[in-house]
């Protein structure tokens, strides 16, 4: 049993060796492929296969399975050519930006009051708009990742505003605002959202990071869950700019007392219900997504970002055994496809 495992950088790294590793333990070769090492013109793949601890050069014909990273899907026309040949464990479609994801979320009753009230900011009114509207917003950009150009803005009055960022927070009138928005925002797609409260006893946001992955089944399980807390930040719960991690269930009992038991169980099926839910938007099953989910000082759920592609930092062998374990899901679905051709068409 041959399974891919491509990613955009060039040399496999320790995650795709324990992989290998683990891989080989259950009748399985990983073979590592980066994208431009696929030959469409003759149907065929080079990459790499873990040998006594030593990657070697291969080349073979195109896997049935291959663990493609979201990171992959600039690769265009290799993911096209792929999508023929093989079950990927992300196929690039209809790939949710998170406007797009808000506006879907939106049409479903059970999940649109858990959403963050959230606007293109294209030009300064929507941002005065929101800030009128709720008095305290968060500006960030569409595409970001580890809270990078987040910032925290508060309407005092209608010439003084907060701006918060990282651990820095300044006043200013409304001129210094449109000039902070020239200066910052324009040109580069932001959305403004509705701050939602999500902060400890002792006033550091922290928000709950859900990692779910497939099992040997074909269904979602949590291999880990962890509270970001982002000790004496403004805004965003980041791990890489000082913060902290806590475990959920320690965590919420420490703040929540007798009643965080129930609410960790509901929070478990708010994500099983939002993956389920992400994986009818686009029409595809996938394999991992990374949820961070708020809760407000009245109990209430928000789902701050959906992630594609989570980091595994946290949990490299959970990760690698469940994989592993869903690679033969899928392998043994390709061969009942290729079996029933009538299958494939459906």
């Amino acid at each position: 049993m041959i399974v891919g495992v491509m990613r955009e950088y060039k040399n496999p790294d320790h995650m795709v060796k324990l992989i290998a590793l683990i891989g080989k333990a259950k009748g399985i070769e990983i073979v590592f492929i980066h994208p431009s090492e696929v030959d469409i013109e003759n149907n065929r793949v080079s990459g790499r296969i873990l040998v006594d601890d030593r990657w070697f050069r291969t080349s073979m014909r195109v896997p049935k399975v291959i663990d493609i990273s979201a990171f992959c899907m600039k690769y265009t026309e290799v993911v096209k050519f792929l999508r023929r040949k093989a079950i990927l464990t992300e196929n690039g479609k209809k790939r949710l930006t998170k406007e797009k994801l808000q506006k879907e979320l939106k049409r479903d009753e059970d999940f649109e009051k858990h959403l963050i009230p959230t606007i293109n900011l294209e030009f300064i009114s929507p941002l005065t708009g929101f800030l009128s509207l709720y008095g305290k917003v968060v500006v960030k950009p569409v595409y970001s990742q580890r809270g990078t150009g987040v910032y925290i803005i508060e309407k005092i009055n209608d010439d003084e505003y907060i701006i918060g960022h990282k651990r820095e927070s300044y006043k200013v009138n409304l001129n210094e605002l449109k000039s902070f928005f020239d200066d910052k925002i324009k040109g580069v797609k932001h959305i403004v959202q509705q701050y939602i409260e999500c902060r400890t006893p002792q006033g550091d946001p922290f928000d709950c990071r859900i990692h779910l992955e497939k099992n040997g089944k074909g269904n979602w399980v949590i291999p880990k869950s962890y509270i970001r807390i982002g000790i004496g930040q403004k805004i965003v719960s980041n791990v890489n700019d000082g913060g902290g991690v806590a475990d959920p269930e320690k965590f919420l009992h420490a703040c929540y007392g007798e009643i965080a038991e129930p609410l960790i169980q509901r929070m478990r099926d708010f994500a099983f219900g939002v993956a389920k839910k992400i994986e009818e938007i686009r029409m595809q099953e996938l394999m991992t997504i990374g949820l961070d989910i708020g809760i407000d000082n009245n109990l209430n759920f928000y789902l701050f970002e959906a992630n594609s592609a989570p980091t595994t930092r946290e949990m490299k062998s959970e990760v690698a055994m469940l994989r592993t374990d869903y690679y033969k899901f899928l392998y043994n679905k390709a061969s009942r496809v290729r079996r029933n051709p009538v299958q494939e068409v459906k």
